[in-house]
């Protein structure tokens, strides 16, 4: 039962994204002034950030997990934009609503999500839009090969900048938690598990 019970508490948790050192190239067309980067996508190796988790998750998990998240991200490269970038950053923040499943013993499982986070982007270049808007539908929690949590968000979408070719489809956000599993199973069963932190990397268009 301890077992399903932090695997319930771990699927409130996706990722965002931001963003750092990215190199472009392409021919599109956009407003004047601006690096169009409406269809072109971003592939970022490093993610950090954390999962603030509402209710405190212990022995008892509610119907429903809030999951606030802040996230960056580092080490980008940017494809299919109309101009040169040669540097951005972000900040990405939001809030994902995860219903635990009912039923389900350890890990893997996975269970559905509701909400979106929102990166905030600052570059060399002006950029079409200042936003993109990160959207997932579902969450898979496994144990990972280094003892931490391993979380794939699944169902993806994205809408404003860097939502590539197919609205964010192809998009992929991996992560692990940055405390152990057995760390966890331990804060589970004595002061509840407040918040995760988080690292993996993540690719949008």
């Amino acid at each position: 039962m301890r077992k399903l019970l932090l695997g319930a508490a771990v699927l409130a948790l996706p990722v965002g994204i931001l963003a750092s050192t990215a190199g472009v190239a392409s021919a599109k067309g956009g407003p004047p002034g601006r690096v169009d980067v409406s269809n072109a996508s971003i592939s970022c190796t490093t993610v950090t950030g954390s999962a603030n988790l509402a209710p405190i998750v212990g022995p008892t998990v509610a119907a429903k997990v809030n999951s606030k998240i802040s996230v960056s991200l580092s080490g980008c490269t940017v494809s299919g934009a109309s101009g040169t970038i040669t540097s951005i950053t972000g900040s990405g923040h939001g809030v994902f609503h995860a219903n635990p499943p009912s039923g389900t013993a350890g890990l893997p499982v996975t269970a559905p999500l509701v909400g979106k986070i929102t990166i905030h982007w600052t570059a060399s270049s002006h950029l079409s839009g200042p936003k993109s808007v990160l959207r997932a539908t579902s969450v898979t929690a496994s144990a990972a090969g280094d003892g931490n949590v391993a979380l794939s968000l699944g169902g993806l979408s994205v809408s404003g900048d860097f939502a590539g070719t197919d609205g964010g489809a192809s998009s992929s956000v991996s992560l692990e938690t940055t405390q152990s599993l057995s760390d966890l199973t331990t804060a589970f069963g004595t002061t509840g598990i407040h918040s995760l932190g988080l690292t993996g990397s993540a690719s949008l268009g």
